[in-house]
């Protein structure tokens, strides 16, 4: 009976009469549903841990395609380099809002990381080879080069309907990496234990 009258309510009727506890709970567990399913896809396609060191000690960074539904996608973890820069990048754009800071880091995070989408290269293709021997050879102009192109996939991001979904697997890829040269590999079993429940939640 229950079921019957909550199929026959419109999605506003039925917002107005859940309690504002409730209707972020529901959010939260949806969210940790899709992301657990997002972690799931990306981490059977991820490289192991032997894979991941070779490149990180060749190239300093491991790059790799990821295709989750009809995205197809390649991405480049970000060296220590440009981690502070994302941090300054954030809080020069958000305006003292931590939803601002937040969403901006993670922009700013992706646009060092986003190489292409279908193949077709966002910001001009990237810099190939070792970010170690770029940069002993002159560092002021690689990191302008890293930066330069960054600039111009934020100017990207700014305009894409796919900006979200981009952050989303970038992320979600570049955790996966770092935790398996940490020796973590089971990412959606980690996703799954911390999953809010109803007391957490609210």
């Amino acid at each position: 009976m229950a079921e019957e009258l909550i199929e026959d309510m419109d999605i506003k009727t039925l917002a107005d009469k859940l309690p504002t506890s409730t209707v972020r709970e529901l959010f939260v567990m949806k969210s940790s549903v899709h992301m657990v399913e997002l972690h799931k896809t990306i981490q059977d396609q991820a490289y192991g841990s032997e894979d991941i060191l070779s490149r990180y000690t060749r190239f300093q960074y491991v790059q790799q395609e990821i295709e989750v539904g009809s995205l197809v996608a390649v991405f480049r973890t970000i060296p220590p380099l440009f981690e502070d820069e994302c941090v300054t990048y954030a809080i020069k754009n958000a305006n003292d809002n931590r939803a601002i800071y937040d969403r901006m880091l993670a922009r700013r995070r992706l646009s060092y990381g986003l190489v292409s989408i279908g193949g077709t290269y966002i910001g001009g293709m990237p810099t190939d080879g070792s970010y170690h021997e770029m940069a002993q050879v002159d560092r002021k102009a690689f990191m302008e080069t890293i930066g330069t192109r960054a600039n111009k996939v934020m100017d990207y991001l700014e305009l894409s309907g796919m900006t979200q979904r981009l952050v989303d697997v970038f992320l979600a890829w570049e955790a996966i990496i770092f935790n398996r040269l940490n020796g973590i590999e089971d990412i959606g079993a980690h996703i799954k234990k911390s999953t809010p429940i109803s007391q957490s939640a609210q």
